[in-house]
């Protein structure tokens, strides 16, 4: 079975029958959410580990819940407050969010030069998405993985208002990174 968090259950599909499936299903999504929200490799696998070893202990708990979306949003918001919890510790340190120029297919070529002036503006999208604050980072991750405005907010526990004006604040602060052209 492979992740495929690009196609998230549909409302009312039958729930999970095992951790397993369900830590398949949402692997990739929890560690992009980690990531996005801590700006740090080791401490996002941290984060989704610590969380998966707590649904698992309270299996029969999440088992019960009536859809996969369901148990899919439960996952998600451990792996949400584990990350935040992780930020608070004083002795972490921070990666950059960051593109990785020796894989010679994150960008295509492209004729006249185009290619590297994508390169270069998409580094400067990733570094001003690690600079936001901490609070808009975690929502502007959530809204990345394609989580609504309500969703965002029952997961983290602010006011749907609180989601909206962390994204809006995201937005107005990245096209000040985007090159002028």
């Amino acid at each position: 079975m492979t992740a495929d968090w690009a196609n998230p259950p549909r409302p009312g599909q039958d729930p999970y029958r095992d951790i397993e499936s369900l830590i398949r299903a949402t692997h990739d999504e929890l560690g992009s959410i980690a990531f996005r929200c801590l700006g740090h490799y080791g401490d996002a696998e941290e984060a989704v580990q610590t969380a998966c070893i707590k649904v698992w202990r309270c299996w029969p708990k999440v088992a019960g819940l009536a859809t996969a979306a369901k148990q899919r949003a439960y996952l998600v918001t451990t792996v949400t407050n584990e990350a935040l919890q992780i930020r608070r510790k004083p002795h972490r340190s921070r990666e950059f969010l960051t593109i990785d120029e020796t894989d010679p297919g994150w960008i295509p070529e492209l004729p006249g030069g185009h290619a590297q002036r994508a390169r270069d503006h998409l580094r400067l999208v990733w570094q001003a998405i690690s600079d936001l604050p901490d609070g808009n980072r975690e929502v502007v991750a959530l809204f990345a993985a394609g989580y609504e405005y309500r969703e965002i907010a029952e997961m983290l526990d602010v006011a749907v208002s609180t989601a909206r004006s962390h994204v809006s604040c995201a937005r107005k602060r990245l096209p000040r990174a985007a090159p002028d052209d």
